[in-house]
């Protein structure tokens, strides 16, 4: 099913601006970052003026790998296992 949306052209339109410019921000974002951690090296903290702006810190996650249990434990695995669903929202191309 659809629903016609014309009376929110502006609304796509607003919407597919926005994603462009994020896109191009992330960019942006992430030559800023790699240029200030090329230069932070193994050092952990960056200054400005003689302050602090930026830290850069080691810190410890736990992650249950999945292909392990799979693996070792299938009956867990299958037991633990739950499908769910979920609607996505994306913007079509426009042809």
């Amino acid at each position: 099913m659809s629903v016609d949306l014309d009376s929110l052209r502006a609304h796509v339109e607003r919407l597919r601006w926005v994603r462009e410019r994020k896109a191009e921000l992330k960019e942006l974002e992430e030559s800023a970052r790699e240029a200030i951690e090329d230069a932070l090296g193994a050092d952990d903290e960056g200054t400005l003026d003689g302050h602090p702006v930026v830290a850069w810190r080691f810190h410890k996650r736990t992650a249950l790998d999945q292909g392990v249990l799979r693996t070792a434990f299938p009956d867990i695995y299958d037991t633990c296992v739950r499908t769910t669903e979920v609607r996505r929202f994306s913007l079509v191309d426009p042809e």
